[in-house]
């Protein structure tokens, strides 16, 4: 079972938190209430998402298998798949298990290899998705509903600007090594030379997009 996500319910804004950074060179309350933020959204974005899909009777796992089959009518092998999930062969094992007893996956020998086995979504699955669809992209259109369309854009470059950052800090760690103390760590941070700037918090253009 996947371990949960972990959170604080305080932010840097939180003299609880803030008291902590001072003693850490290389904390910006910026960048912790980045993080904290995001596992915020995470948490409640992907609880609301599983509650919903267990009401139907389906996983998030197994919901994105048929999701992705859908899209290749020739269908998959497992190594394929797992890759495409971001997940190991094991628990892609252990999803295909579960979707072929109940008749949404077939699996048929690989053309050209027959170690291998090509799976596929049956007209059962088809079915299946199609049913759930509609409620789960309602869902997530729910999230940022109150966000302004040019805004979400923004957002959504921001993330993924910083989803490259993060991969690309994974490949420097396997030249330099994780156990590196400045592994993924600007130069001008390991040299100390933060920004004396304070974060601000509170600012209407900062501030500004989010609508309760």
């Amino acid at each position: 079972m996947a371990e949960p996500i972990i959170y604080l319910r305080e932010t840097p804004r939180d003299p609880v938190v803030r008291n902590l950074l001072p003693d850490y060179p290389h904390a910006d309350l910026r960048d912790v209430e980045c993080y904290l933020l995001l596992l915020r959204v995470v948490h409640e974005m992907v609880g609301r998402v599983e509650r919903q899909l267990a009401a139907r009777g389906i996983s998030r796992g197994r919901l994105a298998v048929l999701m992705i089959l859908r899209l290749r009518a020739a269908g998959l092998n497992a190594a394929a798949l797992a890759h495409h999930c971001g997940v190991t062969r094991a628990t892609m094992t252990g999803l295909l298990s579960g979707l072929g007893k109940a008749g949404l996956v077939s699996f048929a020998a690989h053309s050209t290899d027959g170690r291998m086995r090509r799976v596929g979504i049956t007209g059962k699955g088809r079915r299946v998705l199609a049913g759930i669809l509609p409620d789960y992209y309602a869902l997530l259109w729910s999230f940022t509903r109150r966000v302004q369309r040019k805004e979400l854009a923004q957002l959504n470059g921001s993330l993924a600007r910083l989803l490259h950052e993060l991969t690309q800090t994974q490949r420097d760690n396997a030249v330099t090594g994780p156990g590196s103390r400045s592994a993924g760590i600007p130069a001008a941070k390991r040299r100390g030379k933060l920004s004396s700037r304070p974060p601000a918090y509170g600012r209407r253009s900062e501030s500004r997009g989010l609508r309760s």
